[in-house]
């Protein structure tokens, strides 16, 4: 797992390269730029092939177990 991984021009919070995965975690921000988002999700997954999962940072924050289990099902 790779954190701050630059995949130009954007950098993924995560990525992991064996399973082609980059993860976000969103926080309240990314409520205002839902468009923003899935055009840039959509640009990496062209671009590079991977798929993006976005987990709300505050999941992370309150319930980590919950969050690995998302990133478990992803892989």
């Amino acid at each position: 797992v790779r954190r701050q991984h630059p995949l130009h021009p954007y950098i993924a919070d995560f990525f992991i390269a064996s399973h082609r995965l980059v993860i976000e975690l969103d926080g309240a921000i990314h409520v205002e730029q839902r468009d923003r988002d899935l055009a840039r999700d959509h640009y990496l997954a062209l671009t590079y092939g991977v798929s993006v999962l976005r987990i709300d940072a505050e999941l992370v924050e309150r319930q980590l177990h919950a969050a690995i289990t998302i990133v478990r099902a992803s892989l």
